[in-house]
């Protein structure tokens, strides 16, 4: 899936930490798929710590990401609850995963079939996405 979600016309860049992250897990290298891996120089990283101090809940991998964000004017997409609601503080575009899912829909880069089949997982599988919501998409996508 993550493939398929680099394929959209988004220019999606993460950080770094967030790319070793996924190397760990033997997910195939970001940068291989198209995303672009940027590294955070000194300023940055301190701009990191000082946020985790501020939210000692965000992991180095979420403070990368919203460093980056708040100093590109990118749009953050998480699936965090507590990220969502810094990034609109701060009056950063946020995104999640039901809206890239409809993305990749709406994009013919996955079928609905598809589409529902990936959000009825992660709903069986305990995700906090809003169930109203998940509900309306499966409803519009066809039950896996």
């Amino acid at each position: 899936m993550l493939a398929k979600i680099a394929a959209l016309p988004l220019g999606l860049v993460t950080t770094d930490a967030i790319a070793a992250e996924f190397e760990v897990s033997g997910a195939p290298a970001l940068a291989e798929i198209g995303v672009t891996v940027e590294h955070l120089s000194a300023a940055e990283m301190v701009a990191v710590g000082e946020l985790r101090s501020e939210c000692p809940a965000l992991s180095i991998e979420d403070a990368s990401a919203f460093v980056i964000s708040r100093k590109g004017g990118r749009t953050l997409i998480t699936g965090d609850g507590l990220m969502r609601s810094m990034a609109e503080k701060e009056g950063l575009s946020v995104h999640g995963t039901l809206w890239l899912l409809d993305q990749m829909v709406a994009r013919k880069v996955v079928s609905r079939r598809d589409a529902a089949m990936a959000l009825r997982k992660m709903v069986d599988v305990g995700s906090r996405l809003p169930a109203n919501e998940c509900e309306r998409r499966l409803k519009r996508w066809g039950k896996p």
